[in-house]
């Protein structure tokens, strides 16, 4: 699942919900898991995804594999106010580092990510 166009995060990028070197940028960020069904099947729309915004020094196209760091996603849950990971994938947006209010609950293919994405210019 990894694409050298999405930025692989991990917990020493976030300060509990902020992104700590992103607090100029419009940051999308997929939580998953390897194994999980519909991250795959979410996978072609957000690498192509990746592929439209490359040369955007604005966007970043990331993602956090849950896997991998269950005990962040355990305190990132119990933080207060703001969304959560449910399940898998949870597409969150941060604006200049903060998380924004609500979780992406769109279609996944790259026109509806774009046109998501687009509001926040």
């Amino acid at each position: 699942m990894s694409s050298d166009l999405i930025v692989e995060l991990t917990p020493n990028d976030f300060d509990g919900k902020t992104l700590k070197k992103y607090k100029d940028k419009i940051v999308l960020v997929k939580f998953y898991t390897p194994w999980c069904g519909y991250c795959k099947r979410a996978e072609p729309g957000y690498k192509e995804l990746a592929r439209q915004y490359k040369n955007d020094k604005r966007v970043v196209i990331a993602k956090f594999d849950c896997d991998k760091y269950p005990e962040f996603i355990k305190d990132f849950n119990n933080f207060a106010n703001g969304p959560t990971i449910p399940g898998y994938p949870t597409i969150l947006l941060y604006i200049n580092g903060a998380l924004y209010k609500e979780p992406y609950n769109d279609k996944r293919e790259v026109e509806d990510y774009m046109n998501f994405l687009n509001k926040f210019y």
